[in-house]
């Protein structure tokens, strides 16, 4: 279905990496939550399927009931702009997800 111009709206990213979390193979970095909803922050490397010359990604996937899937999505450079999916894009936790985020990047669960 498409909006009013016409245009079909952007497909929704695959939940690859948002389910069963193994964080020596898939990069987890560790999960927070805000009811209902407990999201998950992954780490994409040259390790766990990233290519080796370009930065590494990070996958914020969401669990709100529905099942697991990738929300927003950002590359580790000086000045990320995250990529949001679906409903959550201008949502307004987006700036508290990636505080949350952020926060896992710096100090993992997973050490």
């Amino acid at each position: 279905m498409g909006d009013a111009t016409g245009d079909a709206p952007e497909p929704e990213p695959a939940s690859q990496g948002c389910h069963d979390s193994d964080p020596d193979t898939d990069g987890w970095l560790g999960d927070f939550a805000r009811e209902p909803a407990v999201f998950s922050v992954f780490r994409i490397g040259p390790n766990n399927g990233g290519h080796p010359l370009v930065p590494a990604e990070y996958r914020v996937c969401c669990n709100d009931g529905a099942g697991p899937r990738e929300i927003c999505r950002f590359s580790d450079e000086p000045d990320p702009v995250p990529e949001w999916f679906g409903a959550w894009r201008g949502d307004e936790w987006c700036e508290w997800i990636l505080e949350k985020t952020r926060a896992l990047i710096a100090e993992p669960d997973n050490k």
